[in-house]
């Protein structure tokens, strides 16, 4: 497996469980549906970015992953972040304690409002990330959000279009 290969499978090894979420959590404003572009890394791993409390954040597409943001970032943001008592498991077994946050994600005109995610360390990988030539990156939007969102890629025009949850 060559190293740039390594970025996203890895965000998949070290998540921990998903947040549980749940459509009544979750309150989503905007269009019925939104086309956003998307931008194709050296590697050919699909990102964009998204705004995460009003702030840019850059974020890998991963249909193999909960939805994760660096933990980093959210502290420098001021998100309360909480362990949920629960234990992380990972492709190669235990990953930590589970550290989960609720934030309000704007994917271009749709708004969703107190979204729960799981927040890890991604220090590392991004280390191997930039010295591949990849983008510096926030986090990843996985399968829980992409699959509740009715997600569809058009690979392409590099488009992610996005539907809200009736």
């Amino acid at each position: 497996m060559r190293r740039r290969d390594l970025l996203i499978g890895s965000i998949g090894t070290l998540t921990l469980a998903g947040a549980a979420w749940s459509e009544s959590t979750v309150a989503f404003e905007g269009p019925a549906s939104v086309t956003i572009p998307l931008r194709r890394a050296a590697d050919d791993k699909l990102y964009l970015t998204v705004l995460v409390m009003e702030r840019p954040l850059v974020v890998f597409i991963d249909t193999g992953a909960p939805t994760v943001l660096d933990i980093g970032i959210m502290r420098e943001m001021g998100v309360p972040m909480a362990e949920t008592g629960e234990q992380g498991f990972g492709l190669t077994g235990k990953a930590g304690k589970r550290i989960a946050a609720q934030v309000d994600m704007q994917l271009g005109a749709l708004m969703i409002t107190g979204l729960p995610i799981d927040c890890i360390d991604l220090t590392q990988l991004k280390a191997v990330s930039r010295g591949n030539g990849m983008p510096e990156f926030d986090g990843v939007i996985g399968a829980d959000l992409l699959t509740m969102l009715q997600a569809q890629v058009d690979f392409g025009r590099l488009t992610l279009t996005v539907k809200r949850p009736k």
